[in-house]
């Protein structure tokens, strides 16, 4: 099955580019960045 996906990419060219698009995109640090400054109010408080 992974064979018919990844083309005539390697293994470790389509894992790289996987995980660039799913996870080193701008769109996903910026939902990582937004959701840790949202989950930021529900944090106990730290004396700052």
């Amino acid at each position: 099955m992974f064979e018919q996906r990844r083309g005539l990419l390697s293994y470790d060219e389509w894992t790289g580019r996987f995980c660039n698009r799913k996870y080193n995109s701008d769109f996903s640090r910026e939902m990582s960045r937004s959701v840790a400054e949202y989950l930021k109010q529900f944090a106990p408080f730290n004396g700052k």
